[in-house]
Protein backbone atom coordinates (compact mmCIF):
# COMPACT_ATOMS: atom_id res chain seq x y z
CA UNK A 1 0.00 0.00 0.00
CA UNK A 2 2.97 2.16 1.04
CA UNK A 3 4.27 1.76 -2.24
CA UNK A 4 1.54 2.37 -4.42
CA UNK A 5 0.80 5.28 -2.45
CA UNK A 6 4.29 6.73 -3.26
CA UNK A 7 4.13 6.01 -6.84
CA UNK A 8 0.87 7.70 -6.89
CA UNK A 9 2.12 10.84 -5.56
CA UNK A 10 5.36 10.81 -7.55
CA UNK A 11 2.60 10.59 -10.57
CA UNK A 12 0.66 13.40 -9.40
CA UNK A 13 3.91 15.43 -8.97
CA UNK A 14 5.16 14.45 -12.43
CA UNK A 15 1.89 15.48 -13.92
CA UNK A 16 1.73 18.95 -11.92
CA UNK A 17 5.50 19.26 -12.80
CA UNK A 18 4.36 19.48 -16.83
CA UNK A 19 2.08 22.11 -16.18
CA UNK A 20 4.19 24.66 -14.57
CA UNK A 21 4.09 27.85 -15.73
CA UNK A 22 6.89 29.64 -17.50
CA UNK A 23 5.92 33.16 -16.38
CA UNK A 24 2.84 34.31 -14.70
CA UNK A 25 0.36 35.47 -16.40
CA UNK A 26 -3.32 37.03 -15.49
CA UNK A 27 -4.59 37.02 -18.98
CA UNK A 28 -7.76 34.86 -19.58
CA UNK A 29 -7.70 32.86 -16.58
CA UNK A 30 -9.48 32.13 -13.48
CA UNK A 31 -8.29 31.46 -9.60
CA UNK A 32 -8.63 28.33 -9.98
CA UNK A 33 -6.51 28.58 -12.90
CA UNK A 34 -3.32 30.60 -10.97
CA UNK A 35 -3.98 28.01 -8.45
CA UNK A 36 -2.85 24.86 -10.13
CA UNK A 37 -0.48 26.79 -11.82
CA UNK A 38 1.22 27.58 -8.61
CA UNK A 39 0.44 23.94 -7.19
CA UNK A 40 2.54 22.81 -10.36
CA UNK A 41 5.36 25.05 -9.67
CA UNK A 42 5.70 24.44 -5.64
CA UNK A 43 5.73 20.41 -7.09
CA UNK A 44 9.16 21.26 -8.98
CA UNK A 45 10.62 22.55 -5.48
CA UNK A 46 12.42 20.44 -2.96
CA UNK A 47 11.08 20.48 0.85
CA UNK A 48 14.23 22.67 1.55
CA UNK A 49 13.86 25.08 -1.49
CA UNK A 50 9.83 26.05 -0.13
CA UNK A 51 11.01 26.36 3.12
CA UNK A 52 13.64 28.84 2.45
CA UNK A 53 11.76 30.79 -0.08
CA UNK A 54 8.88 30.95 2.15
CA UNK A 55 11.04 32.72 4.40
CA UNK A 56 12.46 34.75 2.29
CA UNK A 57 16.41 33.58 2.66
CA UNK A 58 16.13 31.53 -0.69
CA UNK A 59 17.45 34.62 -2.86
CA UNK A 60 20.57 36.18 -1.96
CA UNK A 61 20.89 39.82 -0.96
CA UNK A 62 22.48 42.60 -2.55
CA UNK A 63 24.39 43.39 0.08
CA UNK A 64 26.56 39.91 -0.76
CA UNK A 65 25.84 40.11 -4.67
CA UNK A 66 27.59 43.64 -5.14
CA UNK A 67 30.02 45.75 -3.60
CA UNK A 68 27.75 49.05 -1.83
CA UNK A 69 31.42 51.12 -0.99
CA UNK A 70 31.86 52.46 -4.64
CA UNK A 71 31.19 56.06 -5.72
CA UNK A 72 31.15 58.13 -8.44
CA UNK A 73 31.45 61.99 -9.04
CA UNK A 74 27.60 64.22 -10.08
CA UNK A 75 28.44 65.02 -13.54
CA UNK A 76 25.47 66.57 -15.76
CA UNK A 77 26.99 64.69 -18.75
CA UNK A 78 25.92 61.57 -17.13
CA UNK A 79 22.45 62.64 -16.96
CA UNK A 80 22.95 63.37 -21.08
CA UNK A 81 23.77 59.68 -21.44
CA UNK A 82 20.31 58.88 -20.88
CA UNK A 83 18.05 61.08 -22.56
CA UNK A 84 16.26 59.61 -25.31
CA UNK A 85 16.00 61.64 -28.79
CA UNK A 86 12.10 62.37 -29.98
CA UNK A 87 12.29 59.23 -31.98
CA UNK A 88 12.74 57.11 -29.03
CA UNK A 89 10.19 58.70 -26.90
CA UNK A 90 7.70 58.31 -29.76
CA UNK A 91 5.14 56.27 -26.99
CA UNK A 92 4.63 59.83 -25.14
CA UNK A 93 4.34 62.02 -28.39
CA UNK A 94 0.77 63.08 -26.34
CA UNK A 95 2.27 64.48 -23.58
CA UNK A 96 4.58 66.97 -25.18
CA UNK A 97 2.18 67.71 -28.48
CA UNK A 98 -0.16 70.20 -27.27
CA UNK A 99 2.12 71.85 -23.81
CA UNK A 100 2.32 74.93 -25.77
CA UNK A 101 -1.45 75.34 -26.80
CA UNK A 102 -3.72 73.54 -24.06
CA UNK A 103 -4.30 74.52 -19.95
CA UNK A 104 -2.51 72.15 -17.32
CA UNK A 105 -5.21 69.22 -16.11
CA UNK A 106 -6.14 69.61 -13.33
CA UNK A 107 -6.93 66.56 -11.09
CA UNK A 108 -6.23 64.52 -13.77
CA UNK A 109 -6.76 60.67 -12.80
CA UNK A 110 -4.38 57.51 -13.85
CA UNK A 111 -4.67 55.33 -16.93
CA UNK A 112 -4.77 51.91 -15.65
CA UNK A 113 -1.49 49.36 -16.43
CA UNK A 114 -0.77 48.12 -19.83
CA UNK A 115 -2.08 44.85 -19.68
CA UNK A 116 -4.23 41.90 -21.88
CA UNK A 117 -7.62 41.77 -19.38
CA UNK A 118 -5.33 40.48 -16.56
CA UNK A 119 -8.45 41.00 -14.58
CA UNK A 120 -6.43 39.15 -11.56
CA UNK A 121 -4.32 41.59 -11.43
CA UNK A 122 -1.48 39.29 -11.49
CA UNK A 123 1.92 40.55 -10.98
CA UNK A 124 5.23 39.10 -12.55
CA UNK A 125 6.08 37.34 -9.20
CA UNK A 126 2.58 35.25 -9.06
CA UNK A 127 1.25 37.24 -6.81
CA UNK A 128 -2.65 38.20 -7.52
CA UNK A 129 -4.77 41.14 -6.75
CA UNK A 130 -1.87 43.60 -6.70
CA UNK A 131 -2.26 47.24 -6.69
CA UNK A 132 -0.28 49.19 -9.59
CA UNK A 133 2.94 50.95 -8.46
CA UNK A 134 3.73 54.30 -10.30
CA UNK A 135 7.54 54.08 -11.08
CA UNK A 136 7.66 57.81 -10.78
CA UNK A 137 5.83 60.00 -8.09
CA UNK A 138 2.27 60.66 -8.54
CA UNK A 139 2.31 62.62 -5.19
CA UNK A 140 0.37 66.14 -4.72
CA UNK A 141 3.53 68.10 -4.16
CA UNK A 142 6.81 65.48 -5.37
CA UNK A 143 5.77 65.36 -8.83
CA UNK A 144 6.67 68.83 -9.25
CA UNK A 145 10.43 67.39 -9.19
CA UNK A 146 10.41 64.80 -12.37
CA UNK A 147 9.92 67.69 -14.79
CA UNK A 148 13.81 67.28 -15.90
CA UNK A 149 13.55 63.45 -15.71
CA UNK A 150 10.52 63.14 -18.36
CA UNK A 151 11.70 65.63 -20.42
CA UNK A 152 14.90 63.00 -20.85
CA UNK A 153 11.82 60.19 -20.93
CA UNK A 154 10.06 61.61 -23.60
CA UNK A 155 13.07 63.06 -25.56
CA UNK A 156 11.26 66.43 -25.66
CA UNK A 157 12.90 69.63 -23.89
CA UNK A 158 10.16 71.52 -23.15
CA UNK A 159 12.32 75.18 -23.24
CA UNK A 160 12.65 74.69 -27.11
CA UNK A 161 11.55 77.65 -28.47
CA UNK A 162 7.68 77.41 -30.08
CA UNK A 163 5.51 78.51 -32.84
CA UNK A 164 3.76 81.80 -33.05
CA UNK A 165 1.55 82.52 -35.71
CA UNK A 166 1.97 86.79 -36.25
CA UNK A 167 1.10 88.93 -38.89
CA UNK A 168 2.77 88.98 -42.04
CA UNK A 169 4.14 92.89 -42.67
CA UNK A 170 4.76 92.58 -46.20
CA UNK A 171 0.99 93.29 -48.41
CA UNK A 172 -2.18 91.26 -48.56
CA UNK A 173 -3.01 88.24 -49.76
CA UNK A 174 0.55 86.15 -49.33
CA UNK A 175 0.99 83.41 -46.99
CA UNK A 176 4.74 83.03 -46.18
CA UNK A 177 6.49 80.06 -43.85
CA UNK A 178 9.84 81.57 -42.78
CA UNK A 179 12.65 79.49 -41.76
CA UNK A 180 13.13 78.73 -38.70
CA UNK A 181 16.73 76.51 -38.48
CA UNK A 182 19.85 79.06 -37.88
CA UNK A 183 22.78 79.23 -40.40
CA UNK A 184 25.69 80.05 -38.73
CA UNK A 185 29.23 81.46 -40.26
CA UNK A 186 27.76 81.66 -43.26
CA UNK A 187 28.36 85.07 -45.66
CA UNK A 188 24.65 87.24 -45.71
CA UNK A 189 24.82 86.19 -49.70
CA UNK A 190 24.89 82.89 -49.15
CA UNK A 191 22.63 83.17 -46.30
CA UNK A 192 19.94 84.41 -48.26
CA UNK A 193 19.99 81.72 -51.06
CA UNK A 194 19.90 78.64 -48.69
CA UNK A 195 16.89 80.58 -47.05
CA UNK A 196 15.34 80.53 -50.32
CA UNK A 197 15.92 77.41 -50.86
CA UNK A 198 14.89 76.16 -47.82
CA UNK A 199 11.45 77.47 -48.19
CA UNK A 200 8.58 76.55 -49.77
CA UNK A 201 7.00 78.38 -52.83
CA UNK A 202 4.26 81.19 -51.98
CA UNK A 203 0.36 80.56 -51.90
CA UNK A 204 -1.57 83.28 -53.46
CA UNK A 205 -5.20 83.52 -51.35
CA UNK A 206 -8.37 86.33 -50.80
CA UNK A 207 -8.02 85.70 -47.23
CA UNK A 208 -6.70 88.97 -46.47
CA UNK A 209 -3.60 89.83 -44.41
CA UNK A 210 -0.58 87.90 -44.90
CA UNK A 211 0.62 85.70 -41.48
CA UNK A 212 3.84 83.50 -41.06
CA UNK A 213 5.34 81.32 -38.27
CA UNK A 214 8.17 82.55 -36.56
CA UNK A 215 9.77 81.54 -33.69
CA UNK A 216 9.33 83.07 -30.30
CA UNK A 217 11.83 82.23 -26.79
CA UNK A 218 10.03 80.93 -24.03
CA UNK A 219 9.81 82.24 -20.62
CA UNK A 220 11.11 81.06 -17.66
CA UNK A 221 7.39 81.20 -16.69
CA UNK A 222 6.47 79.21 -19.54
CA UNK A 223 9.04 76.49 -19.59
CA UNK A 224 7.92 76.15 -15.52
CA UNK A 225 4.87 75.13 -16.63
CA UNK A 226 5.60 73.02 -19.63
CA UNK A 227 7.06 71.00 -17.60
CA UNK A 228 4.66 70.40 -15.33
CA UNK A 229 2.38 69.33 -17.82
CA UNK A 230 4.22 67.11 -19.53
CA UNK A 231 4.27 65.08 -15.87
CA UNK A 232 0.09 66.01 -15.47
CA UNK A 233 -1.34 66.22 -18.96
CA UNK A 234 -3.27 68.98 -20.50
CA UNK A 235 -7.15 69.35 -20.02
CA UNK A 236 -9.38 68.03 -22.82
CA UNK A 237 -6.78 65.51 -24.17
CA UNK A 238 -6.63 62.28 -22.76
CA UNK A 239 -3.04 60.12 -22.77
CA UNK A 240 -1.26 63.52 -22.33
CA UNK A 241 -0.12 62.61 -18.28
CA UNK A 242 3.35 61.17 -18.17
CA UNK A 243 2.64 60.48 -14.25
CA UNK A 244 -0.36 58.67 -15.06
CA UNK A 245 0.68 56.81 -18.28
CA UNK A 246 0.12 53.39 -18.43
CA UNK A 247 3.68 52.77 -18.84
CA UNK A 248 4.73 54.39 -15.74
CA UNK A 249 2.77 51.69 -14.07
CA UNK A 250 3.20 47.78 -12.81
CA UNK A 251 1.63 45.31 -10.74
CA UNK A 252 3.29 45.06 -7.42
CA UNK A 253 2.20 43.26 -4.74
CA UNK A 254 2.76 45.51 -1.43
CA UNK A 255 4.39 47.81 -3.34
CA UNK A 256 3.74 50.24 -1.19
CA UNK A 257 5.80 48.37 1.76
CA UNK A 258 8.77 47.58 -0.25
CA UNK A 259 9.21 48.81 -3.46
CA UNK A 260 6.89 52.55 -4.17
CA UNK A 261 8.22 54.14 -0.37
CA UNK A 262 10.09 56.21 0.97
CA UNK A 263 12.30 53.68 2.66
CA UNK A 264 12.31 51.18 -0.48
CA UNK A 265 13.48 47.36 0.36
CA UNK A 266 13.21 46.13 -3.78
CA UNK A 267 15.47 46.54 -6.76
CA UNK A 268 13.96 45.61 -10.26
CA UNK A 269 16.06 45.74 -13.06
CA UNK A 270 15.10 44.86 -16.43
CA UNK A 271 17.47 42.08 -18.43
CA UNK A 272 17.81 44.17 -21.20
CA UNK A 273 21.11 46.36 -23.61
CA UNK A 274 21.40 49.99 -22.90
CA UNK A 275 20.50 50.26 -26.47
CA UNK A 276 17.14 48.38 -26.07
CA UNK A 277 16.11 50.10 -23.11
CA UNK A 278 16.78 53.64 -24.75
CA UNK A 279 14.69 52.34 -27.86
CA UNK A 280 12.09 50.66 -25.89
CA UNK A 281 9.68 53.61 -26.58
CA UNK A 282 10.20 53.46 -30.39
CA UNK A 283 7.24 52.93 -32.80
CA UNK A 284 6.20 49.18 -32.29
CA UNK A 285 8.92 48.17 -30.04
CA UNK A 286 7.15 47.64 -26.73
CA UNK A 287 7.95 44.20 -26.40
CA UNK A 288 8.46 41.99 -23.36
CA UNK A 289 11.32 41.57 -21.34
CA UNK A 290 12.83 39.38 -18.07
CA UNK A 291 14.04 41.34 -14.83
CA UNK A 292 16.37 40.84 -12.04
CA UNK A 293 15.41 41.29 -8.98
CA UNK A 294 16.38 41.50 -5.66
CA UNK A 295 15.58 42.34 -2.25
CA UNK A 296 18.09 44.87 0.23
CA UNK A 297 18.19 46.88 3.81
CA UNK A 298 16.61 46.09 6.63
CA UNK A 299 13.06 44.47 5.49
CA UNK A 300 14.73 42.84 2.99
CA UNK A 301 13.90 38.98 4.35
CA UNK A 302 9.98 40.34 4.35
CA UNK A 303 10.54 41.60 0.95
CA UNK A 304 11.94 38.32 -0.19
CA UNK A 305 8.63 36.90 0.41
CA UNK A 306 7.29 38.11 -1.92
CA UNK A 307 9.57 36.33 -4.30
CA UNK A 308 8.44 32.91 -3.37
CA UNK A 309 6.95 31.95 -6.66
CA UNK A 310 9.54 33.17 -8.93
CA UNK A 311 9.68 30.77 -11.43
CA UNK A 312 13.55 31.63 -12.63
CA UNK A 313 17.12 32.60 -11.48
CA UNK A 314 19.71 35.23 -13.37
CA UNK A 315 22.82 33.52 -14.58
CA UNK A 316 26.09 35.30 -13.09
CA UNK A 317 26.39 37.51 -16.78
CA UNK A 318 22.37 38.83 -16.37
CA UNK A 319 23.85 39.93 -12.98
CA UNK A 320 26.81 41.58 -14.27
CA UNK A 321 24.81 43.48 -16.63
CA UNK A 322 21.81 44.26 -14.23
CA UNK A 323 24.59 45.59 -12.35
CA UNK A 324 26.01 48.20 -14.83
CA UNK A 325 22.44 49.42 -15.96
CA UNK A 326 22.04 50.40 -12.41
CA UNK A 327 25.58 52.12 -12.36
CA UNK A 328 24.64 53.90 -15.43
CA UNK A 329 21.49 54.90 -14.62
CA UNK A 330 22.03 56.15 -10.81
CA UNK A 331 24.58 58.34 -12.63
CA UNK A 332 22.27 59.21 -14.74
CA UNK A 333 19.75 60.02 -12.22
CA UNK A 334 22.57 62.21 -10.33
CA UNK A 335 23.99 64.30 -13.25
CA UNK A 336 20.04 65.66 -13.58
CA UNK A 337 20.24 67.41 -10.04
CA UNK A 338 22.96 69.73 -11.18
CA UNK A 339 19.95 71.35 -13.38
CA UNK A 340 19.62 75.07 -12.51
CA UNK A 341 16.15 74.46 -13.04
CA UNK A 342 15.26 71.75 -11.09
CA UNK A 343 13.06 72.78 -8.08
CA UNK A 344 11.62 75.67 -10.31
CA UNK A 345 8.06 74.67 -9.86
CA UNK A 346 8.40 74.43 -5.73
CA UNK A 347 7.82 76.81 -3.16
CA UNK A 348 9.63 77.48 0.43
CA UNK A 349 6.55 76.53 1.86
CA UNK A 350 6.38 73.06 0.24
CA UNK A 351 9.75 72.03 2.02
CA UNK A 352 8.34 72.77 5.11
CA UNK A 353 5.62 70.52 5.42
CA UNK A 354 7.31 67.45 4.04
CA UNK A 355 10.10 65.28 5.32
CA UNK A 356 11.20 63.78 2.51
CA UNK A 357 10.96 66.53 -0.36
CA UNK A 358 13.49 68.55 2.80
CA UNK A 359 15.44 66.06 2.61
CA UNK A 360 15.87 66.16 -1.36
CA UNK A 361 16.14 69.70 -1.29
CA UNK A 362 18.75 69.84 1.21
CA UNK A 363 20.59 67.29 -1.22
CA UNK A 364 20.27 69.76 -4.22
CA UNK A 365 21.86 72.23 -2.10
CA UNK A 366 24.64 70.14 -1.25
CA UNK A 367 25.15 68.97 -4.90
CA UNK A 368 25.19 72.12 -6.36
CA UNK A 369 27.43 74.03 -4.22
CA UNK A 370 29.39 71.31 -4.22
CA UNK A 371 29.84 69.99 -0.71
CA UNK A 372 28.74 67.03 -1.91
CA UNK A 373 31.18 65.55 -4.51
CA UNK A 374 30.13 61.92 -5.46
CA UNK A 375 27.04 59.17 -5.34
CA UNK A 376 27.43 55.62 -4.14
CA UNK A 377 27.26 53.11 -7.12
CA UNK A 378 27.29 49.83 -6.96
CA UNK A 379 30.87 47.95 -8.09
CA UNK A 380 31.27 44.30 -9.09
CA UNK A 381 32.69 41.61 -6.70
CA UNK A 382 36.15 41.41 -6.89
CA UNK A 383 35.54 37.03 -6.46
CA UNK A 384 32.40 36.82 -7.48
CA UNK A 385 30.71 34.35 -5.44
CA UNK A 386 27.20 31.49 -6.18
CA UNK A 387 24.19 33.48 -5.78
CA UNK A 388 20.23 32.77 -6.02
CA UNK A 389 18.85 35.69 -8.29
CA UNK A 390 15.46 36.32 -8.66
CA UNK A 391 14.26 36.32 -12.88
CA UNK A 392 11.01 36.85 -13.77
CA UNK A 393 9.28 37.86 -16.99
CA UNK A 394 7.38 41.47 -17.23
CA UNK A 395 4.87 41.75 -20.27
CA UNK A 396 0.93 42.10 -20.68
CA UNK A 397 0.42 39.08 -19.35
CA UNK A 398 0.95 40.99 -16.06
CA UNK A 399 1.87 44.03 -16.82
CA UNK A 400 4.76 46.06 -19.14
CA UNK A 401 6.05 49.36 -17.73
CA UNK A 402 8.53 51.43 -19.95
CA UNK A 403 12.20 49.77 -18.73
CA UNK A 404 13.48 53.27 -18.83
CA UNK A 405 10.77 54.04 -16.26
CA UNK A 406 11.77 51.03 -14.38
CA UNK A 407 15.65 51.53 -14.74
CA UNK A 408 14.81 55.64 -12.92
CA UNK A 409 12.85 53.77 -9.77
CA UNK A 410 15.67 50.93 -9.41
CA UNK A 411 18.36 53.99 -9.24
CA UNK A 412 16.05 55.95 -6.99
CA UNK A 413 15.74 53.19 -4.56
CA UNK A 414 19.39 52.13 -4.65
CA UNK A 415 20.31 55.84 -3.88
CA UNK A 416 17.81 55.35 -1.03
CA UNK A 417 19.97 52.06 0.30
CA UNK A 418 23.02 54.57 -0.29
CA UNK A 419 21.46 56.99 2.03
CA UNK A 420 21.49 59.74 -1.17
CA UNK A 421 18.17 59.57 -1.84
CA UNK A 422 17.90 61.17 -5.35
CA UNK A 423 14.56 62.02 -6.05
CA UNK A 424 11.67 62.30 -3.28
CA UNK A 425 8.82 59.69 -3.16
CA UNK A 426 6.21 61.07 -0.61
CA UNK A 427 4.08 58.13 -1.36
CA UNK A 428 0.33 59.01 -1.36
CA UNK A 429 -1.83 57.87 1.35
CA UNK A 430 -4.26 56.30 -1.73
CA UNK A 431 -2.38 53.81 -3.75
CA UNK A 432 -5.09 54.01 -6.28
CA UNK A 433 -6.25 57.10 -8.34
CA UNK A 434 -7.27 59.59 -6.29
CA UNK A 435 -5.88 62.64 -4.90
CA UNK A 436 -2.63 62.24 -3.00
CA UNK A 437 -1.57 62.98 0.95
CA UNK A 438 2.26 63.87 0.26
CA UNK A 439 4.08 62.51 4.00
CA UNK A 440 2.41 59.70 3.91
CA UNK A 441 5.57 58.27 2.65
CA UNK A 442 6.92 59.61 6.10
CA UNK A 443 3.88 58.23 8.48
CA UNK A 444 4.09 55.01 6.80
CA UNK A 445 8.43 54.37 7.69
CA UNK A 446 7.39 55.46 11.80
CA UNK A 447 4.70 52.89 11.75
CA UNK A 448 6.35 50.00 10.61
CA UNK A 449 8.78 50.60 13.15
CA UNK A 450 6.84 49.21 15.54
CA UNK A 451 7.42 46.62 19.12
CA UNK A 452 6.61 43.34 17.57
CA UNK A 453 6.22 41.31 20.82
CA UNK A 454 3.79 43.76 22.10
CA UNK A 455 1.51 43.25 19.31
CA UNK A 456 1.87 39.15 19.30
CA UNK A 457 0.99 39.94 22.90
CA UNK A 458 -2.03 41.75 21.97
CA UNK A 459 -3.33 39.37 19.30
CA UNK A 460 -3.10 36.53 21.63
CA UNK A 461 -4.89 38.46 24.52
CA UNK A 462 -7.39 38.38 21.63
CA UNK A 463 -7.70 35.52 21.54
CA UNK A 464 -5.64 35.39 17.76
CA UNK A 465 -4.40 31.47 16.89
CA UNK A 466 -2.06 32.28 13.75
CA UNK A 467 1.24 33.67 14.09
CA UNK A 468 3.36 35.16 11.65
CA UNK A 469 7.01 35.45 12.50
CA UNK A 470 8.89 37.65 10.22
CA UNK A 471 12.93 38.44 10.44
CA UNK A 472 14.16 42.15 9.55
Amino acid sequence: LWQVATTSSETMAARETENAPTEWIGTGKDEDHIANEKLAFLATLTVDQSSRRGAGVYFSFMEDVWDNTATAPFNAADFESIRRSQSQGFVYQLCSKFIDTHEMAKGSRSATTNTNDNNLRIDAYGSSDCPSAHLLSHAEVCHKAFGILAEACVGKKVDDDFGVTTPDPKGAGVTTVAAVAPVAAVPVAAAVVEKRKRQPPERYTDSGPSKKKTKKQKTKEQIAEGRLKLWNGVSGKANTSLKGHKFNKMYFHQQETYYDTEHPSVLVIPLLSFKEIMDWGMQGHQTSYDVLTITFGEKRKRAGQLLTLVLDECRLDEIEQARALLETFVRGVAGSLLNKDIEQNFKESDYETNPSLKAWHQLVERVQNKSQPTIGIPGARQQPGSFHVAKSRLSRGNSLPDPWLVMIKAAINYSSFRKTKLMPACRPENIGDEEMNTTQGEELYVKDNVDHAAELALSLRRGGTSIEIFSA
